[in-house]
């Protein structure tokens, strides 16, 4: 769908969705244990769908409503799972049900297919997991013959490959390490999967460059509440620090989150209040300001790199984007779409090898058409639009439901009043 954006007053308070990184791995654990599951406050994204999906698929009951999903049932080794567009569950499920020695074929959509999965595949290689491309889009994993043993593991392109590697120790049957080498990328998110982890019950320890998840699941009825999302909560940040005069307020996030884009609270923090809730909870209050020259590491923060580089194409000190050869591999390359989303802006773009200067142009542009399939750029350039006021068309605005269904209605109980275009 095509919409065009136009902002009234910004103001009021939102509920970022749940974090989508906490709720797929506690779907998924789920399967790994006997009795029921309830987990709340999901929010219902594409890839907490197809994490449901999984289960389903591996004889498990999932009910899911209210933003609350149930999940009982025995393990069945899947024949056919499929992924969708999800790198995060199809990774993650990957290294669990290798752990189950399964062997099952993973169907995977276009632009899946084609994102680096090299080093988790010789990883489990090498345990003994037989790794069939049957065509583009469609993969057989043949675990039945995997054997315990120490794994290693490059961390360099991306933590989801060392995050599977210690679910497929988590089925039980396997023992031994994991071995992380050259540098470990977006270890924050290692920290989620190791609390996921621990929420179940097993244990995990970490040693300079070693893991080992060893013990049991809880059994019985277990419940767990999912926190918010700060890659979510992101988008308004920077619109209330960009375009409102009154002031926007986000709830429900968590105090001393383990979310890697919890940092943007220090990379922004003079231009934040922030409030801690009587059940632990914070909120924050953002509202236009002068900001400062602003440095991104996308090594650490890739999800954050889209929506902060509006910042630059909107201020005069602008933004600094370090490691953006990080950002080549995700849903898009999401590098090239950051320029071409300045550029249509008319902000100045400094390139100096993987670092990205970004800022305010002579004058800014108005571009007719905004045109991304990537859900984090759609909603990055959604902010853009209302900031500039452009009668710009954008393009594709349902593919936000992969990680935030509710993005323009979220908008609109902002101020903004969207039309089909």
């Amino acid at each position: 769908m095509n919409v065009k954006l136009k902002a009234r007053n910004l103001t009021g308070t939102i509920t970022p969705p749940s974090s989508k990184s906490f709720a797929q791995r506690y779907i998924l654990l789920a399967m790994c244990r006997e009795g029921s599951t309830k987990i709340l406050n999901v929010s219902g994204s594409e890839d907490e769908m197809v994490a449901m999906g999984i289960a389903r698929d591996s004889n498990f009951t999932v009910n899911y409503r209210d933003r609350e999903i149930s999940i009982y049932g025995k393990f069945m080794c899947p024949k056919k799972i499929y992924m969708g567009e999800s790198a995060t569950s199809f990774r993650l499920s990957t290294g669990l049900i290798s752990g189950m020695r399964c062997k099952t074929v993973y169907r995977l959509a276009e632009s899946l297919s084609v994102r680096p999965n090299g080093p988790l595949e010789s990883a489990l290689t090498a345990a003994g997991v037989k790794i069939n491309h049957i065509s583009k889009d469609e993969i057989e994993i043949d675990s039945s013959g995997i054997q315990s043993t120490d794994v290693k593991i490059n961390g360099e392109l991306s933590s989801q490959f060392v995050s599977s590697l210690m679910l497929l120790f988590a089925g039980g049957f396997l023992k031994g390490n994991i071995i992380i080498e050259g540098k470990n990328t977006s270890s924050g998110y290692i920290d989620i999967t190791e609390k996921c982890l621990l929420d179940f019950g097993f244990t995990v320890k970490r040693e300079n460059q070693s893991i080992s998840v060893s013990g049991s699941p809880y059994k019985g009825h277990i419940e767990l509440r999912v926190e918010s999302d700060f890659s979510s909560a992101a988008y308004f940040i920077v619109l209330g620090m960009l375009g409102s005069k009154d002031g926007i307020r986000l709830s429900g996030l968590s105090v001393n989150s383990l979310q890697p884009d919890s940092a943007i609270l220090r990379l922004l923090k003079p231009y934040l209040k922030t409030f801690q809730t009587d059940d632990k909870g914070l909120e924050i209050e953002c509202r236009q300001s002068n900001i400062d020259f602003i440095e991104l590491d996308a090594d650490k923060n890739p999800d954050l790199a889209p929506i902060m580089s509006v910042i630059g194409i909107f201020s005069e000190k602008g933004i600094k984007i370090r490691n953006i050869s990080r950002l080549s591999f995700k849903e898009s390359d999401r590098a090239s779409s950051i320029i071409q989303l300045a550029e249509n802006f008319g902000a100045s773009i400094i390139k100096d090898g993987t670092t990205l200067y970004i800022r305010r142009g002579k004058e800014i542009k108005h571009p007719y058409l905004l045109d991304f399939k990537d859900h984090r750029m759609i909603m990055a350039a959604a902010v853009a639009i209302v900031i500039s006021g452009s009668d710009t068309t954008l393009c594709n605005t349902e593919n936000v439901k992969k990680s935030y269904a509710e993005f323009f209605n979220d908008l609109e109980k902002l101020g903004v009043y969207i039309e089909p275009s």
